[in-house]
């Protein structure tokens, strides 16, 4: 600093104290949470339950109902169709499907689809809410091809992190509930799946928003039958969820949604509804309403989004 008088000093930036021999850039940081000091800078942080937003400042808040504000329409920019969903896990980053966005092992061309978050109504529909997003890069899961269930998964980056004040309002599906959530998705929890799926191969899809209800079941001899129909080679239920629908069950219009559970106020992400399993379940039998999805790889996707 500078000496100004007797005991006196004027202090650099960062540096506090009678001698300017304290630093702490954290007192005048612009972290709308939490600060760390650092060696020569400092670091936000946010609380629990919110994550750091690609600004590398303000905090997002993590879902904590199960209203899908995570949810985005994956459209295609040539017709509007709504081919695929996805789930938003934080401002710059989406979770899908890879039989949505990947082929032969690489993502398809990101000019051509277009994201759109807080959608009630397909693609072809405009939504009051709406925010339309590009793609910037595809990530498809290591050795990923069709009839692989178990890394069904792709992540994709957002050209640019999605407006602060939007995702303030969205609270994204954070990727750390993946890892709390895991024990919460076993055998008789009831799990939700949102999407404009049909509910039957000759059911219109439908133009509105809606929400299936299942619960999670072990690897019953059902759930080796649909592995079978599926023509997936069963090698025990790992990366693998196995779901019994209540009533209706996910069909396609359903791709890349999410297979979410709340508890104590949280919801948790589990996996996403897979592009294989393409039967509808509008029919009465068991196996009908019997459906497999990738379970969320947390390790290889935080590699991704959190290198």
């Amino acid at each position: 600093g500078t000496c100004v008088g007797l005991e006196q000093c004027t202090c650099l930036r960062d540096f506090y104290g009678q001698h300017c021999d304290v630093y702490n850039p954290c007192v005048l940081s612009p972290c709308e949470q939490e600060c760390v000091v650092g060696t020569n800078n400092y670091t936000c942080l946010c609380k629990k339950g919110h994550i750091l937003a690609a600004n590398g400042i303000s905090c997002i808040r993590c879902a904590h109902s199960n209203k899908p504000s995570w949810h985005v329409a994956l459209c295609n920019v040539a017709d509007d169709d709504t081919f695929c969903s996805g789930t938003v896990i934080s401002d710059q980053w989406v979770v899908t499907s890879a039989g949505c966005v990947c082929k032969s092992g690489a993502g398809i061309d990101t000019q051509t689809i277009s994201i759109r978050l807080g959608k009630n109504r397909t693609c072809a529909h405009r939504d009051s809410d709406e925010v339309q997003l590009s793609a910037e890069e595809i990530y498809c899961y290591p050795g990923y091809s069709p009839g692989k269930l178990t890394i069904d998964i792709a992540v994709i980056k957002l050209q640019h992190p999605i407006p602060i004040n939007a995702i303030k309002q969205l609270q994204p599906l954070c990727i750390d509930n993946v890892k709390k959530g895991k024990n919460l998705f076993f055998s008789g929890h009831d799990v939700e799946i949102f999407g404009w799926g049909a509910v039957g191969e000759t059911v219109k899809r439908d133009d509105i928003l809606q929400s299936n209800g299942h619960v999670v079941v072990d690897m019953t001899l059902q759930c080796r039958e649909v592995f079978q129909r599926e023509n997936v080679q069963y090698q025990g239920d790992g990366g693998i969820m196995c779901t019994i629908a209540n009533t209706t069950s996910s069909c396609i219009g359903n791709y890349g949604s999410a297979v979410v559970t709340s508890n104590k106020s949280k919801v948790y992400f589990g996996g996403v509804v897979s592009k294989k399993t393409s039967v509808c379940g509008s029919s009465s039998s068991y196996l009908a309403h019997t459906k497999l999805y990738t379970k969320l790889t947390y390790d290889w996707v935080t590699s991704i989004v959190q290198p």
